[in-house]
């Protein structure tokens, strides 16, 4: 059997997808109040599962459309057509977005919301985007970028 070009590039997508995913282990976002810093991993923020934290649609999607990602690598291999690709390719570009948007919508996590924030903030505290946040987001573009490739790029 001979692996074609758009074939590797799609299973590069699903490795880099498989460590976005890995990723989510690490901190979606920092907090850094009186000089120490916590992170809390992207997995507690999507799913809410520390206390004061509550739901978040967004941060919930991300993980949604990673998932999305993987199966149309999957299905592109299985159906052997482009709706596959065409899948991966959005899923990918829409969670590596959204990853980029944890500490823009943070505050809407958060028991109290903007005014826990703006509490923080007054102590001297400030939110910055966590190291998991960041590759996810990344590791996520690339992944749509490789499979855009596999779809459009290369002719087999």
């Amino acid at each position: 059997m001979k692996v074609k070009k758009s074939q590797i590039c799609l299973i590069a997508a699903a490795v880099l997808g498989v460590v976005a995913f890995c990723m989510l282990f690490l901190s979606g976002v920092d907090t850094t109040v009186m000089k120490m810093t916590e992170g809390t991993s992207a997995f507690k923020l999507i799913f809410a599962t520390e206390d004061g934290m509550k739901f978040n649609i967004i941060m919930f999607l991300s993980f949604v459309f990673l998932v999305v990602g993987l199966v149309g690598v999957v299905l592109s291999f299985v159906l052997k057509g482009k709706i596959g690709k065409l899948l991966a390719i959005v899923g990918f570009a829409v969670a590596g977005i959204l990853f980029f948007l944890f500490n823009a919508v943070f505050s809407m996590s958060v028991e109290g919301g903007a005014d826990a924030i703006k509490i923080v903030e007054a102590m001297g505290g400030k939110f910055s985007l966590g190291i998991g946040a960041i590759m996810a987001g990344i590791l996520s573009l690339v992944a749509a970028v490789a499979s855009a490739v596999a779809t459009f790029a290369i002719k087999d």
